[in-house]
């Protein structure tokens, strides 16, 4: 990446008003909140890498995803989705991702 600041987009916006209105219900619980570069991305999918992340890192029970993960292949939720889900929900953590 170059450093050059690609400025506030549609997404980030979407995600800070999402984080603000988490905050808003549950002002008292502790909140990560998980951001990946897009042209970093380790699966080329910033949304999963920051997925894996909070899975890894064990630090969130719950886990909300912004972004709507259906349109994709069926390939997609098996062999990407699917195994992070598996790992998150062995280790008691909940994902709720957007619907749309």
């Amino acid at each position: 990446m170059d450093g050059t600041n690609p400025g506030i987009n549609a997404d980030e916006i979407e995600a800070l008003l999402d984080l603000e209105w988490s905050h808003a219900l549950a002002s008292g619980a502790a909140q990560v909140f998980y951001l990946d570069d897009h042209t970093n991305a380790a699966t080329g999918i910033s949304i999963v890498d920051s997925l894996q992340r909070a899975v890894a890192d064990r630090s969130c029970s719950v886990i909300s995803v912004s972004f709507t993960l259906c349109g994709n292949l069926a390939s997609f939720m098996t062999q990407t989705f699917h195994p992070i889900a598996s790992q998150a929900a062995a280790q008691g953590q909940s994902i709720f991702v957007s619907s749309g």
